[in-house]
């Protein structure tokens, strides 16, 4: 079908791993996942919502899902969760997110306002680059853009997700030209 990467989104696992893991046991949630992906052939993915701690991070590294992917412009946090030698000797890489996907309505501000600049975006993708390993990270939106469109209506939402994707390319075209 030229389907290369299927994602599962799961709002909730953040919430019920942290120091401890709550309701069940670190194998059900490995478990769990692995049988949720099991059918995937090409690159699995799972989205994470949220704070990630070492303890969960631990169980998705155990998990045999190929894409971690995490929010890290509006949780700046889980940069320090994940390091370069997580995915040093796996098949695994992380889903970084570059631009942000969750503000509200400033009645003082322009579309503009809420778009990253490129060269903001180049300097942070390369950041990440560095930190991680450019092997080893894929660049996308934090998360998704529903709360722009919650935010600003149908219209004004779909220009700032736009642009806010155009931007991104750009940035990334930038670094690799």
């Amino acid at each position: 079908m030229g389907i290369d990467i299927i994602s599962m989104d799961e709002p909730s696992l953040g919430l019920l791993v942290g120091r401890k893991v709550l309701f069940h046991s670190e194998d059900f949630f490995i478990k769990i996942i692995n049988k949720a992906i099991s059918g995937i052939e090409n690159l699995s993915s799972i989205h994470v919502c949220g704070r990630i701690s070492p303890h969960l991070r631990d169980i998705l590294l155990k998990t045999n899902v190929k894409i971690l992917d995490h929010e890290f412009t509006t949780i700046e946090e889980n940069f320090e969760i994940f390091q370069k030698k997580h995915f040093a000797d796996t098949d695994k890489y992380l889903a970084l997110g570059t631009v942000n996907s969750k503000f509200l309505y400033n009645d003082e501000w322009e579309i503009k306002d809420y778009i990253e600049d490129i060269n903001y975006l180049e300097k942070y993708i390369r950041k990440v680059a560095l930190q991680y390993g450019k092997e080893n990270i894929i660049i996308k939106p934090d998360c998704g853009f529903l709360p722009l469109r919650d935010s600003f209506g149908e219209k004004a939402g779909y220009e700032i997700a736009t642009r806010k994707i155009k931007n991104m390319v750009l940035a990334l075209n930038k670094i690799r030209h």
